[in-house]
């Protein structure tokens, strides 16, 4: 779980850019210096199990705390999990979201 100014808040809208990958889609969009603010949404239709989904989610926060930690970064990140990453292990998921936030130039 992300702290309460970190988390992103979906009445801003949503950012702008987009970027698919295996296990999820992102939404991405440079803030204006207030720092890294993320939010992770798993739908129902991935797995109506609220055990598997609230998981996932775990999973997910803690492979983006260690892919960016200790970085400065200024950015509005919000993560769309995809059927795909259910039953998948921490080091894909940290692997695959390493290269896609390398790719969208985040990190």
């Amino acid at each position: 779980m992300f702290k309460k100014n970190a988390r992103y808040s979906f009445k801003k809208g949503m950012p702008a850019k987009n970027f698919s990958s295996r296990f999820f889609n992102l939404r991405y969009q440079k803030n204006n210096n207030e720092g890294l603010r993320c939010g992770i949404v798993v739908a129902k239709k991935i797995d109506k199990r609220s055990t598997v989904r609230n998981r996932l989610k775990r999973i997910f926060s803690e492979a983006l705390k260690k892919v960016l930690e200790e970085k400065n970064i200024n950015f509005d990140l919000v993560f769309f999990l995809k059927k795909e990453s259910v039953g998948k292990n921490f080091f894909e998921i940290q692997k695959e979201m390493e290269e896609v936030l390398i790719n969208t130039a985040v990190i």
